[in-house]
């Protein structure tokens, strides 16, 4: 019988040495892993839902993905018409980037923002906040096409 053991109870000393676990020198966190959505509640909202499938179909969200993409062009061409056409730009950076640069650097610098922030969503799809920010996006582009269009009517 080890003198650490006393019927059959280890002592303080033994337990401390013999389950004493290595940390290692380095050690990684990996980020958090849930995605946000409770799987476990059958009472959610119908937008819980609906962002819920949109995030576990990759066919579905590539297709908005795509349809922001393409939004992003049809404002940049809409805006490219306007200022042709003696409007002004409303956003105040891309202004600033039109008055530094030229009408189509800024332009061009837009379209390679959105499609470099259209891939960031599509890595991180199967998150919550990026199936927000997608759909956000989507109604975003979407309203700022409609003022657009009747802009376009008007001038």
């Amino acid at each position: 019988m080890p003198e650490a053991e006393i019927d059959g109870i280890l002592t303080e000393n033994a337990r401390d040495a013999s389950d004493r676990r290595q940390r290692a020198l380095l050690c990684f966190h990996f980020p958090e892993r849930r995605t946000g959505y409770d799987r476990r509640s059958l009472e959610s909202s119908r937008i819980e839902r609906l962002l819920h499938h949109i995030s576990i179909r990759d066919g579905l969200a590539f297709s908005l993905v795509v349809a922001v993409v393409a939004a992003n062009v049809i404002d940049v061409l809409y805006t490219g018409v306007l200022l042709q056409r003696g409007a002004t730009e409303g956003n105040g950076f891309l202004h600033y980037l039109m008055g530094c640069m030229g009408t189509f650097s800024a332009l061009l610098i837009k379209m390679l923002v959105c499609i470099a922030v259209a891939v960031f969503v599509w890595v991180l799809r199967k998150y919550r906040s990026a199936t927000i920010l997608l759909v956000a996006w989507l109604i975003a582009f979407g309203i700022l096409i409609a003022y657009q269009t009747y802009l376009f009517a008007i001038r």
